[in-house]
């Protein structure tokens, strides 16, 4: 028996456009998975979750309770209005599916238009459904899903189906109310090696029966500024052209391209030299670069002491697409 049946007409509306839709998740490359491990908080506002959302910078969101098919009236209903005000800010909203059957959950009637039919990498291999063509899918009965998810790891580099890596806003995933936090050097360093393979980062992110906890929070407004100030060079990009490096990669966008040292590995980064004409070099996180220009190549330096622990951005403006 399919575990999604679209029998539900919500879930298939007629004037989505799954080209879109995958292109839109495709440039969205943060997304955060809410667990709710503890049961629905229902004291906290709709609203609450997606400001989260706004302040991670990310741009979707797949929403987690755990024993979906056991919710109550009231559980059901406080649901529906989190997925309403996530799909109301535009986010491409979705749900996880992996112990329950869709059409068991009350008041899918009310619900807005949901984009993401999510499953968890370690869910049974046997365990798939069939879903209608306008609705985002991780695995299907029958077809080709509309993207991959990894655990913890990252896809091949211009891959050609979409992909995302699953990470964890903690250390210990199993005890995520106590374990230490990634650092945010780390969660930049997992969500740009994403990028620059053409991958997105699906961020998960423990939710007790009061919400994210403030440390929690805290973390990822830090992400979401990190973003605010650089997120045109990850949001909407292409991945390459040039493969991903030990030092880190590329990502552009019609004419610019941004180079993304994560790692000073050695004294300077060396790319080929582009076919077009070069109009501008910037580095975006410090006031000065030493650039160097060869028949065959172009190479950038930073002195140490502007050298970004985050990452350093030098931007490249030709006079001409990159593709």
């Amino acid at each position: 028996m399919s575990v999604l049946s679209m029998s539900t007409p919500s879930l298939n509306p007629p004037s989505a456009n799954i080209r879109t839709l995958s292109h839109q998740w495709q440039g969205a490359r943060l997304g955060l998975l809410l667990e709710w491990a503890d049961g629905l908080p229902l004291t906290i506002q709709p609203h609450y979750w997606t400001s989260l959302c706004q302040k991670a910078g990310a741009r979707y969101v797949i929403f987690s309770p755990s024993l979906m098919e056991a919710l109550s009236e009231e559980e059901s209903t406080y649901l529906t209005n989190v997925l309403n005000a996530c799909i109301q800010q535009n986010y491409l909203t979705g749900v996880s599916i992996s112990q329950t059957s869709i059409p068991h959950m009350p008041h899918w009637e009310d619900i807005g238009v949901l984009r993401i039919a999510w499953t968890p990498p370690h869910a049974s291999q046997n365990f798939s459904y069939e879903a209608g063509e306008t609705l985002l899918c991780n695995q299907r009965q029958q077809g080709k899903p509309n993207f991959v998810t990894f655990k913890r790891d990252f896809g091949e580099w211009l891959a050609p189906e979409a992909w995302e890596t699953l990470d964890w806003l903690v250390l210990d995933p199993h005890t995520p109310l106590r374990s230490p936090m990634r650092s945010l050097r780390t969660l930049i360093n997992l969500l740009v090696r994403a990028a620059v393979r053409g991958g997105n980062l699906l961020l998960s992110v423990p939710v007790s029966a009061h919400g994210v906890e403030a440390r929690h929070q805290r973390r990822l407004e830090q992400l979401g500024n990190w973003l605010n100030l650089y997120g045109h060079t990850l949001y909407d990009t292409q991945p390459g052209p040039y493969p991903p490096q030990l030092w880190g990669g590329c990502t552009w966008q019609e004419n610019r391209l941004y180079v993304h040292v994560l790692d000073w590995v050695d004294e300077e980064v060396i790319l080929p030299l582009p076919s077009g004409h070069i109009r501008k070099i910037t580095c975006l996180t410090a006031p000065s670069i030493g650039i160097q220009r060869t028949a065959n190549s172009l190479s950038f330096r930073i002195p140490p002491e502007n050298q970004q622990e985050m990452d350093t951005i030098i931007e490249i403006e030709l006079d001409q697409p990159w593709a």
